[in-house]
């Protein structure tokens, strides 16, 4: 396929100037790189040269441009007849500064040359090496790179900010059994004696972040785009040797989802191929690099009998990459502050492509529990920040990769095209892609097409929810007259806004569901600007409003106690009148609402109990999950109090696993598959002894060998039960599993299972693991998440990892979000304000400017969880006497 590549345009008008950002010096622009590399993975040595054709902006005889850890061999500069030679070479702040004897002119165009070494490294950013057990024992490497956010520095000598697009010609010299890949097609190939030469076509104009290349011993599936909405062409899923027909799920629904958002966006896929690569070592899901997407195995490798869970998330995984194509590779944000722009979107295009492809699922109600809740849990805290955040200095920006720039992006996306409607919302979004393609655009270049196509100031609405932070609970009360009063105000888990952090006045659509004639309606276009407003409602819908329909706006709603307990009956007496999003909206609304002191915990235990037979897997899991949460709350409160919130979990969960069965057969639609593998697991892990009992008999048969025992949408749930009630052995056992498994699945399985043990000694054990070479860096997260939901477990892991900090951190890539994760992990599940001094002292003593954001959040999510506590403890516990629990 030809690739038409259109001139360089100049970046959006609109693009923020802010001078005091950390970036490279205005004075010379890339254009194009020549670029070869000669990877040695035996020694994991590399060797380059590359050569970048620059604009010359101004006079200069100072050249800056990115370099880290690369060492350079020669450097020179050729413009007109000229050559000038440098060894005036200083490296400095993730920066190579070379010094010319001569200027070069402005208006020149000057081709800068340098020849330079580097290491294939073990930290899973830039040009890295995997590792891999082959099926005879062996330890293979393979050479792969991870250039998001600033790590492309890390690989070659470059220009690496989102701004800086060029296009690149590259070419990989290495040994001839390799199989080689780069963002585009091979032009040529040439072997010579046991070493082998790959040409690729030049790139189209794209930012540095998003290049990559890869180097290893592979096998590959391949599919064919349809050819409907885009060309026909290939779309492969490679993966280390035996391992290939894993991939074919993602072949075949990433060759339709290309096809499909070709037609959606009016803009045809522009490359001639798609890769898509299995990588053993990964420190995220996935990296969208155009041409050539990467992913841990766990992101991309799944077989028919897959847990639906698994299915599901493969599906999401590989949608959300290949929605990148287009938002964040064809047009890219101007910096790092607009993030949102490539990860918002991605977001919602995952989830409205698998509705596309599998209604069935019903992802959009699993949205309102996932994405949604997992933004307003985020921006709940006083640490959170904008979507739109400012970035002054590279180490910030690793920081943002959150549920912020992700799901909040994504429900701000969902808010508006519900508001202006989904089809004139493509039609927007069609137009942006046209005007700003290969370019960069900030987020003002969205609301302009989107206002354009809809002939509405989306501007001026959206402004508060990507400029501010956090999101308003609206107070709904009824007035003397009949109406509902709706006020706003910013909503904080800790529940104890200030005046001064309550000015923003949000933009709020209010989705108004009520009664006519008997019949649910909802009022579309209703929408709160100032602080409150009084609306009009029949006398009809007077036992049965709700605002928010479909949970489609980013903000909760307290009603009354009265009129919460006439929602809760609705609800079972007019089904239709609630959906699932409504009532898992609801749920959702109620618990996180108590929790921060709007009513009584009580409420929320009333509602749970009230919809004890719910039918919808994902409203009754938001139910339990919900319960669970404010059980691990109380992890270090009174064990009675515990236990008897474990009884009330149990009473529910146990009905409808035992009701539901966790036997599997072809009439359990995907749904279904979910339903049941979550109740048997809540269970199983609060001790029903028939679920913990067949668990055992699972597990033990798996065990011994038998790979059948276990379903596989059951088989988390049936480790998890057997460290946690089965006899220590069981933890040995799993350890042995997980050694002789090369199933990514079962591995993880393992590794999330370990640290359910309450038992001191296999604690330690697990323990231990986190620094064990068995388990591989991109994994220690999953080991000491493990170890978080209980009170053994938060205590030791937290004396462990302070002990061990620096050998932490050493398994820990500098880039990436990891760092961050595990400060998360080894701190969130203190409760009591207590621990936030003891948390804070040690952390003095460290360099925190990788994780800063991560711990702050950590710390309010204490703050939150201590208010909660003081809050709610005695109402809890009066619920617990009364309902006899306690």
């Amino acid at each position: 396929m030809q690739v038409t590549v259109p001139a360089p345009g100049a970046a959006s008008a609109s693009a923020s100037k802010d001078e005091n950002r950390n970036v490279l010096p205005k004075n010379v622009k890339p254009i194009h790189y020549d670029l070869s590399l000669y990877p040695d993975l035996e020694t994991f040595a590399y060797g380059g040269n590359v050569a970048v054709s620059l604009d010359v902006i101004e006079d200069s005889d100072t050249i800056t441009l990115h370099g880290i850890n690369l060492r350079i061999l020669s450097a020179a500069l050729e413009w007109g007849n000229q050559t000038i030679w440098t060894n005036n070479i200083t490296y400095k702040d993730e920066r190579i500064i070379l010094q010319f004897s001569s200027i070069v002119p402005a208006n020149a165009v000057a081709v800068l040359k340098l020849a330079f070494t580097g290491v294939i490294s073990k930290g899973m950013e830039g040009f890295y090496r995997s590792s891999y057990v082959d099926a005879d024992g062996n330890t293979k490497y393979l050479a792969t790179t991870q250039m998001e956010p600033t790590s492309a520095r890390r690989a070659f000598p470059c220009w690496d900010e989102p701004a800086l697009k060029a296009t690149f010609s590259i070419d990989i010299t290495a040994k001839s059994n390799y199989t080689i890949l780069s963002n585009m097609n091979i032009t040529e190939e040439v072997v010579k004696d046991d070493m082998k030469t790959a040409r690729f076509a030049k790139t189209c104009r794209m930012s540095t972040y998003l290049l990559a290349w890869i180097v290893a011993e592979l096998e590959y599936v391949e599919c064919f785009t349809p050819g409907k909405h885009c060309p026909r062409l290939p779309v492969r899923v490679y993966t280390t040797p035996g391992f290939a027909n894993q991939g074919k799920f993602a072949a075949d629904l990433g060759a339709k989802t290309l096809d499909f958002f070709s037609g959606v966006f009016d803009e045809p896929y522009p490359l001639p191929k798609c890769d898509m690569v299995a990588i053993p070592d990964f420190e995220a899901g996935a990296m969208e690099n155009w041409g050539l997407v990467t992913y841990r195995l766990s992101a991309v490798l799944v077989s028919e009998d897959s847990a639906a869970t698994v299915i599901e998330r493969v599906a999401e995984v590989v949608q959300h990459e290949l929605a990148h194509q287009w938002f964040g590779n064809l047009v890219t944000m101007q910096f790092w502050d607009g993030l949102w722009l490539n990860e918002g979107f991605a977001t919602w295009m995952s989830w409205f492509s698998c509705h596309n492809f599998y209604p069935e699922w019903k992802v959009w109600e699993s949205y309102v529990t996932d994405n949604l809740q997992s933004a307003l849990a985020l921006d709940a805290l006083r640490s959170s920040h904008p979507i739109e955040v400012p970035i002054m200095h590279e180490y910030e920006i690793n920081q943002i990769f959150d549920a912020i720039s992700y799901s909040k992006g994504s429900c701000v996306i969902r808010m508006i095209s519900k508001y202006v409607g989904e089809d004139v919302f493509i039609k927007g979004i069609q137009r942006y892609i046209s005007k700003h393609r290969y370019n960069n655009t900030v987020t003002e270049d969205l609301w302009g097409a989107l206002s354009e196509e809809s002939g509405q100031d989306i501007s001026t609405m959206m402004n508060c929810w990507t400029k501010y932070t956090g999101y308003p609970v609206l107070s709904v009360s009824e007035t003397k007259e009949g109406k509902l009063r709706i006020e706003q105000h910013r909503f904080l888990s800790t529940g104890d806004v200030s005046p001064e952090e309550d000015k923003t006045l949000y933009w709020v659509p209010l989705k108004l569901k009520t009664l006519k004639d008997g019949k649910p309606t909802v009022d579309e276009k209703v929408v709160l600007t100032e602080r409150s407003v009084e609306l009009p409602i029949s006398q009809e819908s007077h036992d049965a409003y709700k605002l928010n329909s479909e949970q489609s706006g980013i903000y909760r709603v307290q009603y009354t106690a009265d009129h919460l307990k006439k929602l809760a009956k609705v609800a079972v007496e007019k089904p239709e009148f609630l959906s699932v999003e409504d009532r898992a909206g609801l749920i959702a609304d109620v618990a996180s609402l108590s929790r921060a002191g709007y009513g009584h915990v009580s409420s929320t235990l009333d509602l749970a109990k009230t919809w004890k037979e719910e039918p919808s897997f994902v409203v009754f899991t938001e139910i339990l999950a919900r319960l669970n949460g404010i059980k691990s709350t109380l992890r270090f409160e009174k064990p009675e109090i515990v236990d008897a919130l474990k009884k009330f979990i149990l009473e529910i969960s146990s009905a409808k696993a035992h009701k539901l069965g966790w036997t599997f057969d072809s009439s359990d639609d995907h749904i279904s598959r979910q339903f049941k593998s979550s109740v048997f697991g809540f269970a199983g892990v609060n001790g029903d002894e028939k679920v913990v009992s067949d668990a055992l008999k699972m597990f033990e048969a798996y065990a011994a060998g038998d790979q059948k025992a276990i379903n596989d949408n059951l088989r988390s749930s049936v480790f998890i039960i057997a460290v946690r009630h089965g006899e220590p052995k069981c933890w040995d056992q799993l350890l042995d599993i997980y050694k002789k498994s090369n199933d990514p699945y079962v591995r993880t399985n393992c590794l999330r299972a370990f640290g359910y043990t309450e038992n001191d000694a296999y604690i330690e054990k697990t323990l231990k693991l986190a620094l064990d070479p068995i388990v591989k860096d991109q994994d220690l997260y999953l080991v000491l998440s493990s170890l978080s939901g209980h009170k053994r477990g938060v205590l030791a892991m937290w004396k462990f990892a302070t002990s061990h900090w620096d050998q932490l951190l050493k398994r820990l890539p500098i880039a990436g979000t990891m760092r961050g994760h595990i400060v998360r992990i080894i701190t969130a599940g203190f409760t009591h304000k207590s621990d936030i001094d003891t948390i804070k002292k040690f952390f003095a003593d460290q360099d925190i400017k990788l994780y800063e954001r991560a711990l702050q959040q950590s710390l309010d999510s204490i703050s939150s969880s201590s208010s909660f506590i003081e809050k709610s403890l005695n109402d809890i516990i009066e619920w617990l006497k009364t309902n006899k629990y306690l």
